[in-house]
């Protein structure tokens, strides 16, 4: 449970899977419950989504003033809107009056108008007029509540947050990988999109997005028309690049790129090019709750492309056997976290070659950070509190993989003595109840291996070291 005062997450959700480290080699995966939690989704909302960059359009969209695209940001309605000084704006799309939303869709407008009580707004969003207000209204007072808007490359993000890094000081690097895969970048034109709908969490959308592990094995056919052995993922600040070069013989063709580049970009946006004629395709995750999400699919061609070439690039999901594929594994995935009896594992690395999870580590990682969610070995501040005790005894602890914990302790416990571990994380403290089930000395350090009451989860270990530096118990 989420403390509902300080927004706290629990750092041992139901006691089960192993902690997340920053070293990928040894850590373990985030917890399940992650991809669940109706609260947590509730906390990704706000400290995820509300603060991030989320495409929104291409500046092709918005050709002249009045010209106009919404969107939903996890139940916030936008719109972007080219004003009469050519400057394209964000704004939340509801009124100012009784809250009816203004817009709907893309087209052009004069001016902004509620259909409800036609209070109207300029195109830089101050409001006009309020029929029959009278004297109630002063006009000047009143304008649309904005929102930020980035263009990056031709393409519109907006952020909710108006103390928010701007895109480009946060993906270092990335405008330029793209411009030299995608000469006609500044000239794409859309030709296409699509949506779709998976049940599963969003999180699981883009980690399987963003590992090529299971491609072998998963992806027959697309695995036969690239060179997986070749596949290189590489981990940036908030970005990730893929890349896959295309057999020759299957597809590939001298003029043109012949990989397939991938980019995964926090949170929620992904974008990629296909081998051949100049093409860039943007995808979104549209979170609808802890376990559905729908994707947006965004198809863009360079100026000097043909007709019959879009033809042959053209990606639509509903014919993509991978998609199916894709959709098919999440989901099962999505069911598979909601069992008793996943407790977790660990990544599997290799950054040079196609067998590695080190992307994924990546993506969990900076999920951690967001939702203030303490990896080992970070040391985190612990109480525990026995049986007598007036208060608990602060104890300064170090968690690593598979649950454990390494802390100082002044003095053993008996077996069977009943406990309340009390968890400081950043943003708040977690209290779990917990019974010693062994006790022993090794080494000046005290082991104990701890249960939580009344679960049926496996048990966590934690070390208690008496003096020097912690130490990892024995099994």
């Amino acid at each position: 449970m989420i403390d509902q005062e300080t927004g706290a997450i629990p750092f041992l959700p139901k006691w089960r899977g192993a902690a997340l480290s920053r070293d990928p080699r040894g850590s373990g995966v985030l917890f399940p419950e992650a991809y669940t939690s109706a609260e947590i989704f509730q906390r990704e909302r706000e400290s995820i989504f509300f603060r991030s960059w989320k495409y929104v359009a291409h500046v092709s969209e918005l050709p002249s003033p009045g010209s106009f695209v919404t969107t939903s940001l996890v139940g916030q309605n936008l719109l972007l809107i080219r004003g009469n000084d050519e400057i394209i704006r964000g704004f939340f799309n509801v009124c100012q009056h009784r809250g009816h939303e203004l817009l709907s869709g893309s087209g052009k407008v004069p001016v902004i108008r509620c259909p409800y009580h036609a209070w109207t707004y300029d195109l830089s969003g101050h409001l006009r007029s309020a029929p029959h207000a009278g004297d109630a209204i002063r006009c000047k007072n009143v304008a649309l509540s904005s929102v930020r808007v980035e263009d990056f490359c031709g393409f519109l993000f907006a952020n909710l947050d108006h103390n928010a890094a701007s895109l480009r000081e946060t993906a270092i690097g990335l405008e330029d990988e793209i411009r030299q895969h995608v000469p006609e970048l500044d000239s794409l034109r859309k030709v296409g999109a699509w949506s779709e709908e998976r049940e599963a969490n969003w999180k699981l959308v883009i980690e399987n997005d963003i590992e090529c592990y299971h491609c072998h094995v998963a992806h027959p056919y697309l695995s036969s028309r690239l060179r997986m052995d070749e596949y290189r993922s590489i981990d940036h600040e908030v970005f990730t690049t893929h890349i896959i070069p295309q057999d020759a013989e299957k597809g590939g063709s001298g003029n043109h790129p012949s990989a397939f580049l991938y980019w995964y970009l926090w949170p929620d946006t992904e974008a990629r090019v296909m081998p051949g004629p100049s093409n860039f395709a943007i995808y979104t995750m549209e979170p609808l709750g802890p376990t559905r999400t729908r994707l947006h699919y965004h198809h863009f061609v360079g100026e000097s492309v043909s007709s019959a070439e879009i033809a042959q690039i053209r990606h639509d999901p509903e014919d993509d056997p991978t998609v199916a594929e894709d959709v098919a594994l999440v989901e099962s995935v999505q069911r598979g976290l909601g069992s008793l009896g996943y407790r977790g594992s660990a990544f599997v690395v290799n950054e040079e070659s196609v067998w590695s999870e080190h992307s994924v580590h990546h993506f969990q990682c900076l999920i951690a950070d967001a939702l203030a969610v303490p990896t080992a070995p970070d040391d985190i501040l612990i109480g525990l509190t026995a049986p007598g005790d007036a208060k608990p005894t602060r104890l300064v602890a170090r968690r690593g993989a598979a649950d454990e914990l390494w802390v100082r302790t002044p003095s053993p416990l008996a077996p069977g003595t009943n406990v309340v571990i009390s968890i400081s994380a950043p943003s708040g403290m977690l209290q779990r109840e917990a019974r010693v089930v062994r006790s022993e000395a090794m080494d000046g350090t005290l082991g104990m291996l701890l249960t939580p009451s009344g679960s049926i989860a496996e048990p966590s270990r934690a070390c208690f070291a008496t003096d020097g530096d912690s130490a990892k118990c024995k099994d």
